[in-house]
């Protein structure tokens, strides 16, 4: 492996190995990102948040819009980003959640519309480990070397 091709797959490699370390984190804590943006313009006003949320052996990602929102007679919005996290090293994960917590939830209603989606952990690793498998597979390959081929003299 030469050249650009190697760098990329070394380099998708190491991103995937970060990934599933910080994965596993949520073995042993509870973290995640939240983001909302708040919106108020007349006539409309709105609320909007994104959730990433990795914990004790699952990871859950969600999406929320709140539409009856107090609207303020001067118009203004503002974003915020912000994350929390919990870390023990003796919380367990839950083993129903680890080895088959899928789970999906929608809420409509007339001024929400949400949707969280979560699954394990192992099942969110899978992607993250196909780049590191493939560099070690042709990492032992490029290593095979056998024995020199000796081509036989035509006799006279």
């Amino acid at each position: 492996m030469r050249g650009k091709k190697a760098w990329v797959l070394n380099l998708l490699a190491v991103l995937s190995v970060v990934y599933v370390v910080v994965l596993m984190f949520g073995l042993v804590g509870r973290f995640g990102f939240h983001s909302v943006r708040y919106w108020s313009v007349p006539p409309n006003g709105f609320i909007r948040s994104l959730t990433l949320r990795i914990g004790p052996g699952t990871i859950g990602v969600g999406r929320a819009i709140y539409t009856g929102v107090l609207v303020d007679p001067r118009p203004y919005q503002f974003s915020d980003l912000y994350w929390d996290y919990k870390f023990r090293l003796w919380l367990t994960p839950e083993m129903p959640k680890s080895l088959w917590g899928f789970w999906a939830e929608t809420i409509r209603q007339p001024d929400e519309n949400s949707i969280f989606i979560s699954c394990p952990i192992w099942f969110a690793a899978l992607p993250g480990l196909i780049a590191p498998l493939i560099w070690l597979r042709r990492r032992r390959r490029a290593k095979r070397h056998g024995f020199s081929v000796i081509e036989a003299k035509p006799s006279v």
